[in-house]
């Protein structure tokens, strides 16, 4: 599995954050948690995930289940791509000195 984006928004009272990841070219996974703003309900957060095809029916679907969990609809859902991780850059510095000793 590879983390494709990660997720936040809002809906009624309640802020929602998560991520989604790929598992594979024809399935994405993603989990939101559904958090409350203020001093609603009993203070305590609600988890949901669901499952796609695609990363809009996998939002699609987390979006439902935040809508009936949090009884508001989404008003905005932002998904924030995730790059392939990185080397760090190599110091040519410290190459060159180290070909010097040899």
């Amino acid at each position: 599995m590879r983390l494709h984006s990660t997720l936040e928004g809002r809906a009624g009272a309640f802020r929602v954050r998560g991520a989604a990841w790929e598992t594979n070219s024809l399935t994405f996974r993603g989990f939101l948690y559904v958090i409350p703003i203020r001093d609603v309900g009993d203070g305590r957060h609600r988890v949901v995930e669901a499952a796609g095809e695609s990363v809009w029916k996998l939002l699609d679907a987390l979006s439902e289940q935040v809508t009936s969990t949090a009884g508001a609809a989404v008003d905005r859902l932002d998904a924030h791509a995730v790059g392939p991780k990185r080397s760090p850059p190599r110091n040519p510095s410290r190459s060159r000195v180290r070909e010097a000793i040899a």
